[in-house]
């Protein structure tokens, strides 16, 4: 017999007959609903054939439909117009019947009868529903419309009707029939209703219509329903809703799981043509070894056939002369060979960086060219490796310290000076990798307090001259966890070019108020708010590399303080003002803080923000007023009363010394000083300008943020020994993320930073911090403020500078100053030094000044040496602290750079 093929048939006739109703809905619908023209109508029905071809028919058709009718807005289908557009529908709907699936067609037809419910909500009527009458005889004026009548005529009388069943108003079509019998054509599934059509024979076909009198509802069979009667009414209708639910849920599920099915389909597709095509171009390359392609020959850029170096991977290697002669015998046991190549090889990398100059500092053309000029070496380098590599046009700082090592550092495994000690290594990744687990972000100095504190309790010898330096931290986290640092980044601030000319005028400004009211210099108070995190703060974390998805536990809690740092160019500093997020008291450390009682007897003043924003830890006006009064002006009465020269001058003026600062410019604060303060002379550094001109900026900050940070360490490894002295292992030590607990762990730590600065060499710092601050040849150190050079070269300036001889011919001048930014960001600690430099290299470096090691260094701190980065913070230098310094003592374990 001969074999018949199966053909496709068209969509059922039933789904047709369904469409062509629904267009009749369409056409019937009423005037109120608005017929817009074409350019102002909202429905676009068609079928977008990339998602034709991409996802199939269905998908394009629904996502049409969502479009159109904004169901991700309604919840259900609402007809807005009529007109040409749901013809368009129409259209539409034929069209995905003819090439749907069977399970596609059940799909639309549950969309088909949204539409009908919608077509009939909007008012649509059919014009068929008259073709489905019968005839129905009428009775006489002389029958009783009783029980017994109606179960004759066959209609028993109805019981329990609903009371809120629709009353149907068909029309009554009189049959002009030559009859006797009186006959009215009904539709069966309306009701009785109360008019009654006669014809008598008599009369021919004149039709007279007989006086009725009003029925009730029980006289056609209506009845209230009881309790229970209502009960199960209800009943039936939850379980019919839950069907319908339960229908429409599985409905759901079938058009996802076709969905599915269709993009596995099409992505076996797309395979199969991937394949085929790659097996068409390897049987060219086969049949023709060699040959050239028409492409190449017109190009004239045949590279030719070259032979792949294939253990190029290995070659690059460090140590991949000594592989060989491990053959597994008595030569030891048979290393792994390597995959990747190691591009930071010197023999490779000269040629990939005059490449990358050639290309403009382009990873696309930067590869074609390696790739077409020597194949041989660089088939396998593709441009997303090189593109990783730039940083603008040029080399990144990761990059050009891996060509430095000559192989990179990440995942390379080395461990430099714990290399001999395996399980302080082992404990140190379980801890961190934990911690991280947990959503606790991990920071330099979190991971350094851990390292210090498993090497005091295992190996403590190991740190006479091994200090774990900051520098360290960072290379054995890239090494041995492959970690990375995730932080967000923000603009800084930008010098203005006219800066010098800006400082100078505030500079004579001061001046001048000394010179008119004659304040001293212990009487010029600068001040300025200095942001420092809690130890475990959240803006940045290590984590693994190439994570897109980094958690951080309570991440939108800001953890950190504003500490109001304020000091005299005579060299005295004012007590701190440690201002916390939050509107209560509640916010503030306890009154059982380890150092509370030394701070408050030293003056220190806690404060909470009670800013709008209630994260914000920074000054608001509250605070600033607190600070008058509970700082500033404490400190101006005791220096007036212990001078007997200025206590002869009962309206002895002071000056503040503050920034451009919001809060500082506003005029609330303004008119309060005015009103309060009456003797304070408030002169404002110029905007952009604090990194220059503020001295607690130029100077103090640096230092106080340092000293703090070195504290916090001390803290964390306090901690790490009660709980080893306790019992515990240093795997089961906890890092205590409590926020009352690291709140109260900030106060010792400002303690002892304020009593240093008290003391003979904080006194030399202050000093040297407003002299650090150049407005071209003048600086605001006392000697030159109350030199007489820069008084009599007040005149001279007065003459030539028109702003500042406005200003003060006019006792008050504009505030024209421009505004700082308004810093609402939480401090990063990448921003500092490292916690192992010395203090004493670190103030050394800030202002030129040498303090003693014995006096102000800490434990942990390297004395190998320090260096500077390229944004001036330094970090430890020493071979104890390199990770690349000190060779594994077992050449059994090799470093797999990549």
């Amino acid at each position: 017999m001969p074999q018949t093929t199966s053909k496709v048939t068209g969509p059922p006739a039933e789904l047709l007959r369904r469409i062509g109703f629904l267009a009749d809905l369409f056409r019937n619908l009423p005037e109120t609903v608005p017929e817009r023209l074409d350019s102002d109508s909202t429905y676009w029905f068609g079928l977008d054939n990339d998602d034709v071809q991409e996802e199939g028919i269905w998908f394009a058709f629904n996502r049409n439909f969502e479009i159109c009718f904004k169901t991700h807005e309604n919840s259900g289908v609402v007809i807005r117009e009529r007109g040409r557009r749901l013809d368009s529908l129409v259209g539409v709907l034929k069209t995905v019947a003819r090439e749907a699936t069977d399970g596609e067609r059940d799909l639309l037809r549950a969309r088909l009868e949204v539409l009908i419910a919608a077509a009939k909500a909007a008012g649509a009527k059919d014009d068929n529903s008259n073709s489905r009458q019968v005839k129905k005889r009428v009775n006489t004026p002389d029958d009783k419309p009783d029980a017994a009548a109606s179960k004759l005529q066959g209609h028993p009388p109805r019981k329990h009707a609903r009371r809120d069943s629709p009353v149907h108003s068909d029309p009554i079509i009189i049959d002009d029939s030559e009859s006797d019998q009186e006959l009215i054509v009904v539709d069966t599934e309306s009701e009785d209703v109360p008019t009654r059509f006669t014809r008598k024979a008599s009369q021919g076909s004149s039709l007279h219509q007989q006086n009725l009198t009003q029925l009730s509802l029980s006289h056609y069979g209506w009845a209230k329903l009881g309790a229970s009667e209502k009960y199960e009414q209800m009943k039936r209708d939850a379980e019919a809703h839950s069907e319908q639910m339960k229908e429409a849920e599985e409905r759901e599920l079938e058009a996802k799981a076709m969905k599915d099915l269709q993009k596995r389909r099409d992505a076996r597709e797309r395979q199969q043509k991937h394949r085929a095509k790659t097996k068409k171009e390897r049987t060219v390359a086969k049949i023709k070894p060699g040959a050239k392609t028409a492409k190449k020959v017109l190009l004239r850029n045949d590279p030719g056939s070259p032979s792949k170096i294939s253990d190029l991977a290995e070659i690059s290697r460090p140590k991949s002369t000594w592989k060989e002669g491990r053959n597994g015998k008595h030569g030891g046991a048979v290393q792994s060979r390597h995959k990747r190549t190691n591009w930071y090889h010197p023999l490779l990398w000269v040629h990939i960086n005059k490449a990358a100059e050639r290309a403009d500092w382009s990873a696309s053309r930067t590869v074609w060219i390696l790739t077409n000029e020597q194949p041989e070496l660089f088939k396998g380098l593709n441009r997303g490796t090189v593109y990783r590599w730039f940083d603008g046009k040029g080399w990144s700082e990761a990059t050009l310290e891996n060509v430095a090592r000559r192989q990179q550092l990440p995942r390379s495994g080395r461990t430099g000076v714990l290399s001999s000690y395996p399980e302080i290594v082992s404990a140190v990744k379980t801890t961190l990798t934990d911690l991280r687990r947990s959503g606790l972000p991990v920071s330099v100095r979190l991971a350094r307090s851990i390292l210090i504190a498993n090497i005091q309790e295992k190996e403590p010898d190991l740190l006479n001259k091994f200090k774990c330096s900051e520098f360290y931290v960072r290379s054995f986290l890239e090494s041995v966890l492959d970690w990375g640092p995730r932080k967000p980044t923000r603009a800084s601030a930008h010098i203005p070019p006219n800066a010098a000319e800006l400082c100078e005028r505030a500079f004579f400004r001061i001046v001048h108020l000394m010179k008119e009211h004659d304040v001293p210099g212990k009487l010029v108070i600068n001040v300025d708010q200095l942001g420092k995190g809690v130890l475990t703060a959240n803006t940045s974390t290590w984590n693994k590399r190439g994570e897109k998805q980094v958690d951080v536990a309570a991440k939108d809690e800001k953890r950190a303080y504003s500490l109001l740092v304020a000091t005299t160019p005579s060299g005295e500093i004012l007590p701190y003002q440690q201002v916390w997020s939050g509107s209560t008291a509640r916010s503030l450390p306890s009154a059982h803080a380890e150092g509370m009682k030394e701070a408050l007897e030293f003056g220190f003043h806690f404060a909470f923000a009670d800013s709008q924003k209630k994260t914000s830890h920074f000054s608001t006006l509250k605070t600033m007023k607190e600070w008058m009064e509970e700082i500033y002006k404490p400190y101006v009465a005791a220096t007036i009363e212990s001078d007997p020269d200025l206590r002869e001058n009962p309206h002895q003026k002071s000056i503040l010394l503050i920034d451009c600062y919001p809060v500082h410019t506003g005029e609330e604060f303004r008119s309060y000083l005015r009103k309060y303060h009456p003797d304070v002379l408030l002169v404002y550094v110029p905007a952009s300008c604090t990194g220059i001109f503020q001295p607690a900026d130029v100077g103090m900050q640096r230092i106080t943020k340092h000293r703090l940070a070195q504290e916090e360490v001390h803290f964390l490894i306090k901690s790490h020994k009660s709980q080893t002295a306790s019992g515990l292992t240093p795997e089961q030590v906890k890092i205590t993320t409590s926020y009352p607990v690291l709140r109260d762990a900030t106060v010792m730590p400002i303690v002892q930073v304020f009593e240093f600065m008290r003391g003979p060499y904080g006194r030399d710092i202050v000093k040297k911090a407003w002299e650090r601050c150049v407005a071209n040849e003048w600086n605001l150190s006392e000697a030159v403020l109350t030199s007489r050079k820069a008084r009599a070269s007040l005149r001279n300036y007065l003459l030539t500078d028109k702003i500042l001889r406005d200003e003060i011919e006019g006792k008050m001048g504009p505030l024209n100053l421009g505004l700082e930014p308004e810093d609402d960001e939480d401090p990063d600690e990448d921003d500092t030094d490292d916690t192992d430099v010395p203090s004493s290299a670190v103030i050394n470096e800030a202002l030129g000044i040498v303090v003693p090691p014995s006096v102000v260094d800490s434990e942990f701190c390297v004395d190998s040496g320090t260096t500077a980065d390229k944004k001036g913070r330094l970090h430890a230098i020493g071979e104890e602290e390199d990770i690349w310094s000190l060779r594994y003592e077992s050449e059994d374990v090799l470093e797999d750079s990549l």
